[in-house]
């Protein structure tokens, strides 16, 4: 009999330790949708360069949002065109949709560039330009992520696993997704306030967001503590140089750039005071 009991017990502690781990997992695989969702292309006008941004919302104010990319990505430009995923109901990515925002210097605050060396811009875009973009549709479901979702740094620690997606090379899935791709957390700079990630950056990578992997099981078994997600976005990578010099003349005839491996990434909590301080000055 207490044998049985025993046994018992053990089925019962076994498959509510599975029915967690299904949880943790569901849960896990929301998260990954909001990955494939959330990334916008950007088309920079006149120079065509490809990038990849976000939106954020705007808490108090249903009417705009908060376009988040590089500062690169919109000096020099008078306008840029962003390609917006459609989902429908279940969340699954059925059309884009194009809208193009006019960049005009910064009169009516249309947006912000932070001081310093920081490569981050932020946008307000209004809602009703996505309408406005497919007239023939009654609703245009999109994604926008809440500051609630913008990480600390203090949450975050080297050899942590990442995801981010974006255009690199310009490329895209059936014309619709971005790419998704993975990488770890090399290491946090606090003096330059940068992140660094264990992943390739390429043209097209820059404003990708990136996400901490709510796949990895390390990352799942302590999920509780992580319900906050965006890392931050990328701008670009370390770079490797190579210098080439004459063996005969012992002159130095070229430098070599490549790509080091090192992508660096503007922290979410830096995002997140920098719209604070935009928010304020907008007001």
């Amino acid at each position: 009999m207490n044998k049985l009991r025993y046994v018992i017990l053990l089925l019962i502690l076994f498959f509510s330790t599975t029915l967690y781990a299904r949880t943790l997992l569901d849960e896990a695989r929301d998260e990954q949708k909001l990955y494939l969702m959330i990334a916008i292309r950007i088309e920079k006008i006149p120079t065509s360069e490809i990038g990849t941004g976000f939106f954020t919302k705007l808490e108090g104010d249903r009417t705009k949002l908060i376009f988040i990319t590089n500062k690169h990505m919109i000096e020099n430009a008078k306008e840029l065109k962003l390609t917006v995923p459609i989902v429908d109901s279940l969340d699954v990515i059925v059309k884009t949709v194009t809208i193009n925002v006019q960049l005009f210097k910064d009169t009516v605050k249309q947006y912000y560039i932070p001081e310093g060396n920081l490569d981050l811009a932020l946008i307000m875009v209004d809602k009703s330009s996505i309408a406005k973009a497919d007239p023939k549709s009654d609703f245009l479901l999109f994604s926008s992520l809440p500051s609630s979702a913008f990480t600390s740094v203090e949450h975050l620690f080297a050899g942590q696993e990442v995801v981010f997606t974006g255009y690199p090379l310009g490329l895209t899935v059936n014309k619709t997704q971005p790419l998704l791709r993975k990488g770890a957390i090399a290491g946090i700079d606090t003096l330059r306030n940068v992140i660094y990630l264990d992943a390739d950056a390429f043209g097209g990578s820059s404003g990708s967001p990136v996400f901490i992997d709510f796949s990895s099981q390390v990352n799942i078994e302590i999920l509780k503590n992580y319900q906050q997600a965006l890392v931050g976005i990328a701008y670009g990578y370390e770079p490797y140089q190579k210098y080439l010099v004459n063996k005969e003349t012992q002159k130095l005839e070229m430098i070599q750039t490549e790509n080091s491996g090192i992508a660096v990434v503007v922290p979410a909590e830096t995002i997140r005071k920098m719209i604070d301080r935009y928010l304020s000055g907008y007001k």
